[in-house]
């Protein structure tokens, strides 16, 4: 990955997205291995050092770092769907399906574990790609 942030420099880049590749499991299946501490849910044998390498290589080159992620959507067998199966609605189920920000508990949940992890490995925001949370959510600096 400091390999594809390298070859960036001079080119004009603003920020350095690590798209959903990031995730345990990747797209698709790992949708909902989301939690906090991150390292917690870092894929270790992608990013053996974690993602905080990454987000300063992008600041020392002068970038923010978006990290992508699907906060409304659940796979069945990740995480969310094991330990908190309350917090999914599952058409199917088979416990994916969608995270039910409509509940009190879970909406703190996402809230504190992307504020957490957003400070803690100091990316901007996220890239959802479904429903109408918003393309790119900002986290103030």
């Amino acid at each position: 990955m400091l390999s594809h942030l390298e070859s960036t420099k001079g080119l004009g880049f603003e920020v350095f997205w690590l798209d959903a590749y990031w995730i345990k499991g990747g797209f698709g299946g790992g949708v909902g291995n989301y939690g906090f501490p991150i390292e917690r849910v870092e894929p270790r044998d992608r990013f053996p050092h974690g993602l905080r390498p990454i987000s300063d290589a992008a600041a020392k080159a002068g970038m923010k770092f978006l990290l992508w992620f699907e906060p409304e959507r659940v796979s069945a067998g990740t995480y969310l769907a094991k330990e908190h199966p309350e917090w999914v609605i599952s058409p199917g189920g088979d416990g994916g399906g969608l995270f039910n920000l409509g509940t009190p508990p879970a909406r703190e949940f996402m809230t504190s574990t992307s504020s957490r992890s957003s400070s803690s490995t100091k990316w901007i925001g996220c890239g959802s790609t479904t429903t109408s949370i918003p393309r790119v959510l900002a986290v103030p600096r």
